[in-house]
């Protein structure tokens, strides 16, 4: 989901001497792309400096941010940077596997969103459409990160679908890009309260019926044919395979698993069909892991941000 645009970046670099927020939302997002792993600085740019590393630079960036936003007000009536700030700080410590502090940050992201009434849709009425598109692509990118972080790490959840889309007329994100987002939109969509409270086991109550209506909506969620780049159709269809696995890991662990799965065995990466191994020898479980379900949403989450480069914030 482009929240990227590049000419207002650029317009927010020009206000960095004059603007805390402006500095912290730049400082922030250097600081996530000097810690990805494919960003290779030349030697010449550490030379005169105790930081010999794109992850050490990226580091003292966060650290930046993190010191200069205390000194402002940014809670009360928080703005569109607040919440992109917070959000870059938890793409970062993310990538930086501090988990305690990434969801710290993605909490303060949804939180301040919350607080902006970015999930009123009676808050878009009458607003400038660019400054609404922006608004609701922000919004629903929270919306999946938060949902894709909620089930790897078994937290809770504070946004719901309660918004419209953005729509292609009021956006200056391209065709293929909206789409691809609002297909995303599509898979984490039926993954609401329900069922991450059973995911969780703050909720016991399940049905057969429930799970394969479940799956059937996550099958439904992709045309056949997607549109967009090849990077954007395998994350999408990644993404499926994941949320496919969750589904089945918990019909398992419902005693579910040969009816909510008949249809769907071919919907699922081979390494994840069940095989013999619990503890007992009698319960079926399945290959992936939590690491892999980590791995999966790590790739996911880097692929989202680095295939939108081209559209810089809004």
């Amino acid at each position: 989901m482009p929240i990227l645009h590049r000419q207002n970046i650029a317009n927010t670099i020009g206000q960095m001497d004059d603007n805390v927020e402006a500095y912290c939302l730049v400082a922030s997002l250097c600081g996530y792309m000097l810690i990805q792993p494919d960003i290779d600085l030349k030697p010449m740019i550490f030379e005169g400096l105790d930081i010999q590393s794109n992850t050490q630079l990226g580091r003292t960036l966060l650290r930046g941010a993190t010191h200069v936003r205390k000194f402002i007000d940014y809670v009360e009536t928080p703005s569109i940077w607040s919440v992109t700030t917070s959000f870059f700080l938890f793409g970062s410590y993310f990538c930086l596997d501090l988990q305690g502090t990434a969801w710290f940050h993605l909490r303060e992201a949804t939180t301040l969103a919350l607080t902006a009434d970015m999930h009123e849709e009676s808050s878009y009425k009458d607003m400038d459409p660019s400054k609404s598109s922006s608004r609701r692509r922000l919004y629903w990118l929270l919306f999946v990160t938060e949902r894709a972080y909620a089930l790897q790490q078994h937290r809770p959840l504070s946004l719901h679908a309660t918004i419209n889309l953005p729509t292609l007329e009021d956006s200056i994100a391209e065709d293929a890009a909206l789409s691809g987002f609002s297909h995303l939109v599509s898979l984490f969509r039926p993954f609401d309260d329900t069922f991450v409270g059973l995911w969780n086991k703050t909720r016991t109550e399940c049905s057969m019926e429930w799970l394969s209506g479940l799956q059937q909506q996550l099958s439904d969620a992709l045309p056949t044919y997607l549109q967009g780049t090849e990077c954007q159709a395998v994350d999408l269809k990644v993404s499926q395979k994941w949320l496919a696995t969750m589904v089945w890991q918990l019909s398992i662990s419902h005693g579910f698993l040969s009816s909510a799965a008949t249809d769907q065995s071919d919907e699922l990466p081979i390494s994840d069909r069940c095989v013999p191994g619990s503890s007992d020898g009698n319960e079926p479980v399945l290959e992936t892991g939590h690491g892999d379900a980590r791995r999966w949403f790590s790739e996911s989450f880097h692929s989202y941000r680095t295939t939108q480069e081209h559209h810089t914030y809004t």
